[in-house]
């Protein structure tokens, strides 16, 4: 069974890991504007190959692009995808209902094509049980242990890393499949 993290968001990533934890899927993606109409610039990394492409539309374009490719590899997956998080001390509820949007936009396609449930995970829990740190370190700091770490954690990610970009998106992605991973495997 396949593994499929998602950090959602614009930016943002997803990254499949096979049975034994090893990338083997990456895509992430940031909007822009192209003759006054949104597009999505999705960078892509398959079996060591990568790819540029540009889709038109809403967020749900994206979805749809990351289902027909794993439609095309034919791979049994679950899917985990962040979870939104609303800070006490200075919440910030826009961008919380964006980020859940962003989330189900994502997933449900997904969840069809697997055939199961996504499961759902908050940032803090997963870098505690995959880095090692706090839940309560700072954000900045997470992420840049994300971008040292993952790498190391899960074969092939500093190769997607390397083709794809220094992004903590796709380390992320990369840690909450695994942390999903682990999580099957108990």
């Amino acid at each position: 069974m396949h593994h499929l993290g998602i950090d959602p968001g614009g930016p943002g990533a997803a990254v499949l890991l096979d049975e034994q934890g090893a990338a083997a899927l990456a895509l992430c993606w940031k909007g822009a504007q192209r003759s006054g109409r949104r597009v999505w610039l999705l960078s892509g990394w398959v079996d060591g190959r990568t790819y540029t492409e540009q889709v038109e539309g809403r967020e749900s374009a994206i979805a749809a692009h990351l289902a027909a490719l794993l439609h095309d590899e034919r791979l049994r997956f679950r899917v985990c995808c962040e979870d939104v998080f609303l800070h006490r001390r200075t919440p910030n509820l826009k961008t919380t209902v964006k980020l859940a949007r962003w989330g189900g936009l994502l997933v449900s396609p997904l969840e069809i094509l697997s055939d199961s449930s996504a499961a759902f995970v908050q940032a803090g829990r997963w870098r505690q049980s995959v880095l090692g740190i706090s839940p309560y370190t700072k954000r900045e700091l997470a992420k840049l242990a994300s971008l040292d770490y993952i790498p190391r954690l899960v074969p092939g990610m500093a190769e997607v890393v390397e083709a794809l970009g220094d992004f903590d998106h796709l380390t992320d992605a990369a840690g909450i499949a695994l942390w999903h991973l682990r999580q099957s495997a108990t």
